[in-house]
């Protein structure tokens, strides 16, 4: 059996900077029949720990032996199945570095973007492990060769608090005798620009000089190591990006190269020397996210020249740059604009980027056929416009996808292409705003980590993307953003402190949706405390019981709904996600105090929301006004546990008329903070035939409204517009519909994690008439779940397969219940409308 061991989430890590790691397994498709796991540890070859057996069917365990700092170790897990078998696992590795707090034998240095220095080495290598990260963006090199694949490193952080950095085991790349280790630093932002309105949004971004630290730990085969540290000793000089900024592009002078850089041979006699720097930060923190990394090559679809510049389709949005390959004479300038849109005379439409420039600017060096592809910014574009090229094929550009290479674990299928279509782009949509940070638009001068994008289109997230250790980031870069009185930021990095709650949601909401999917009870443990104190301080502003202002509402939404009643509602939700993590952290007085918040909460909701007028052809059954009568409000109340039981039936009924008949067809009035809200409400009661004719409706506003202009990624707004305005062609927050495709049409209507580490699921698929099939595969934490429907004859099949450690029952048509065992089973009945 082939297994995958992980520690803190990575393959065989080296260097990392705790001494309890966190060390998870999988086995096969079918997953592991764990009933109880002992773990070993070896330490250069020689057994150092045990943790004998442990009774529990967890595959993640938080290592508590005694770990040296800069040590190589090797472990393995034996599992125990239920009929007593015994299998044991390969061997995996990782190595220990500087423990976080440690001390670096290493300064942060300035004084260029290009730093190098000689390396003697004597003798045979036993290991060489290279720690390194600058700001705003760092590479390395040794002996001429790049240093791994990661791309825009290190991540966005809250700079004053954290910066990330890696380390890399560089032992294939040294040799005896001179040697050379070098950074290229990059900027975020240009220091001679003159700031104007999108500044406002460029303090997510390191936007002081550019500086780098580099450690180089060598261990000899005779035992002896040394450490190589950039001090004041290294040598500077600068490279040929005269420019780099994330919002405006990069300028490479390729006439400034200095070929041979950072190897032994080159004369680096005129270069000068670096200076040690602060970078103002509290920790060093090892990097355990995916990196940014190149992940696809797209080709381009078509070539169009209009008055000497050349307009390029990619047939796909996405986050990236290009690579181009041109022959011209020196001092050619060739400029790359991006964008998402085109113009009617066919030239590329940048209107809706706003201030951002995004262009990159390349000066040929004139000998021979040059390429190029940028290396410190990143663009959102489907469309390129190049100008200074004195000719141009397809086969000269390739568009480089780059973002967070988080592992894609899930896929579906149905038979309806439009459906498949919404799919592709949602994942799409997701892969290109993962940039360290769940950014809300990857194009534009903004791409912020906004909480409340990110929290709406978690569990589409959480259901296609291993995100463990992406989220986990994330929440680190809350905790460092929350002030002294426990308020949160709107923005993960760094905070915005605007007083609002709708915005915030994402904290929770994300927080919840990784646990439900993943089991991850240690990143709960992790931010509990924060969100117990944010907790403290929202109850802390109500007045009267209840959210007194909140700046936002249900964002972009095609009808006004109450800001205070969603605000409120939310309130709600966040007591709700409370309640589960007090559960899972074994806080009994906390979960006390949040049940009794809660139902005070809902009660001066209730008095203050539940509306009645007489004007409207509605009577009572709703929660706002007479002005503020809209779908939302109705769907958060129910949804979130608002409603007395009494009233239900009537709000509900309210809903539907609202969805049905107020506008005369069934359409979305939701913005992307309650639509996914609205049809998980929908399908909680019954009512998924509604979901389903919102989702499949063709006329705006709707998602195939966007498919019809071709929309390759979902939008920020319903409306199509590529204006100066606010409107994102590539944004995650309505990826939250996307959810319904698992939960709904393929049946995974819930999942809950158990304390023995193993899951239950509740499968109940929905069946529209005018479909034939759907399916999906999700590999959990647990093992691989895949449904699968198919019509025949009238009759549908229903394809369950779930892994050793998931236990689930299935609802069939009229309500009756089977439990559903591990592996394949296959459930059929007569197809009836009514009941489906």
């Amino acid at each position: 059996m082939k297994w995958k061991l992980l520690c803190e989430g990575l393959e065989n890590p080296a260097g990392i900077d705790t001494p309890t790691p966190e060390l998870s397994w999988y086995g096969p498709e079918e997953g592991i029949g764990q009933t109880a796991c002992r773990i070993r540890l070896w330490k250069k070859g020689i057994p150092s720990w045990d943790s004998g057996w442990l009774d529990t069917a967890d595959s993640r365990y938080q290592l508590s032996a005694d770990l040296e700092e800069k040590c190589g170790y090797s472990w393995q897990v034996t599992v125990k199945k239920g009929n007593g078998e015994e299998e044991s696992s390969e061997e995996a590795a990782f190595s220990t570095g500087i423990f976080e707090g440690g001390r670096w034998d290493a300064s942060f240095i300035t004084g260029g973007t290009l730093l190098r220095k000689e390396v003697e080495i004597d003798g045979d290598i036993a290991s060489a492990f290279l720690s390194f990260t600058g700001l705003g963006y760092c590479e390395a090199y040794v002996n001429g060769r790049r240093v791994g694949r990661d791309v825009l490193f290190p991540s966005y952080t809250v700079y004053e608090k954290t910066v990330e950095y890696t380390v890399k085991d560089v032992a294939a790349m040294l040799k005896k005798g001179r040697n050379v280790i070098g950074l290229m630093l990059g900027g975020h932002w240009d220091l001679d620009e003159k700031l104007h309105a999108k500044d406002v949004y460029s303090q997510a971004f390191y936007r002081g000089q550019c500086m780098g630290i580099c450690q180089l730990d060598l261990e000899m085969e005779d035992g002896s190591r040394t450490v190589v540290g950039s001090d004041a000793s290294w040598q500077v000089s600068r490279s040929p990006i005269t420019f780099s900024s994330v919002f405006d592009g990069e300028h490479y002078d390729a006439r400034l190269e200095q070929p041979g850089w950072c190897t032994a041979e080159f004369d680096a006699s005129g270069w000068g020397r670096a200076s040690v720097c602060s970078p103002g930060t509290e920790t060093l923190r090892y990097s355990y996210i995916p990196p940014i990394r190149v992940t696809e090559e797209i080709s381009v679809k078509t070539v169009c020249e209009k008055d000497g510049d050349y307009i390029l389709d990619f047939g796909q949005n996405f986050a990236g740059w290009i690579r181009l390959w041109a022959e011209e004479e020196s001092g050619r300038e060739i400029r790359i604009r991006y964008g998402e849109t085109l113009y009617e005379d066919g030239t590329v439409n940048t209107e809706n980027l706003r201030n951002a420039k995004a262009t990159d600017v390349y000066i040929c060096k004139g000998n021979g056929r040059e390429c190029y592809e940028p290396r410190f910014t990143y663009h959102g574009f489907r469309f390129v416009q190049i100008s200074g090229l004195s000719e141009l094929t397809a086969e000269d550009v390739t568009g480089r996808a780059v973002h967070t290479d988080n592992t894609r674990i899930a896929d579906f299928s149905c038979s309806n292409e439009d459906f498949n279509r919404i799919y592709r782009a949602m994942v799409w949509t997701m892969r290109s705003n993962m940039h360290s940070i769940p950014t809300d638009c990857c194009q534009r001068d903004e791409r912020q980590g906004w909480l409340a994008d990110a929290g709406v289109s978690s569990e589409f997230g959480v259901l296609n993307f291993d995100l463990q250790h992406f989220y986990r980031k994330w929440f680190q870069d809350i905790r460092d953003t929350q002030q002294p009185d426990g308020s949160l930021p709107l923005a993960g990095a760094p905070g915005w402190p605007r007083d609002t709650f709708i915005w915030k949601i994402g904290y929770h909401m994300t927080l919840r949706s990784l646990y439900l999917y993943t089991g991850d009870r240690r990143t709960v443990m992790d931010n509990y405390g924060a969100l117990k104190k944010y907790e403290s301080y929202m109850h802390s502003t109500l007045v009267d019981g209840l959210i007194p202002y909140d700046f936002y509402n249900d964002w972009l939404a095609i009808e006004f709904a109450d800001n205070l009643m969603i605000a409120n509602s939310y309130f709600v939700d966040f007591y709700n996600a409370m309640i589960l993590f007090a559960e899972v952290a074994g806080d009994e007085e906390g979960l006390s105090l949040f049940q009794k918040r809660r139902e005070e909460l809902v009660d001066k909701m209730n008095e203050k929301f539940y509306g009645w007028c007489l004007d409207s052809p509605l009577g009572t059954g709703y929660y706002g006004t007479c002005d503020t009568m809209a779908a939302a409000p109705e769907a958060m109340a129910l949804e979130y546990g608002i409603v007395p039981e009494k009233l239900q039936e009537k709000v509900e009924d309210v809903l539907l008329w609202q969805l049905t008949k107020s506008r005369g067809s069934i359409q979305f009035p939701t913005g992307i903070l309650t639509s996914g809200i609205l049809v998980d409400c929908l399908a909680h009661r019954g009512h998924d035939e509604v979901a389903y004719r919102l989702l499949d409706r063709e006329d705006y506003p709707s998602l195939r409204f966007m498919l019809s202009h071709g929309a390759t990624t979902i939008w920020e707004r319903w409306q199509y517009l590529v204006g100066n305005e606010m409107n994102s062609h590539n944004h995650p927050a309505l990826c939250s519909l996307g959810a319904w495709f698992f939960k709904s049409l393929c049946g995974l209507r819930q999942i809950r994690p158990m304390k023995d580490g193993t899951a239950e699921v509740k499968l109940r698929p929905f069946i529209p008439e005018d479909m034939e099939n759907a399916g999906m595969n999700f590999r959990t934490h647990w093992g691989v779940i895949r449904l699968e429907w198919v019509k025949k004859d009238r009759k549908v099949e229903y394809l369950v397969k779930l892994p050793e450690r998931i236990r689930g029952t299935v609802v069939l048509p009229g309500g009756e219940e089977t439990e559903v065992c591990a592996g394949e089973n296959v459930f059929m009945w007569e197809y009836d409308k009514e009941r489906s």
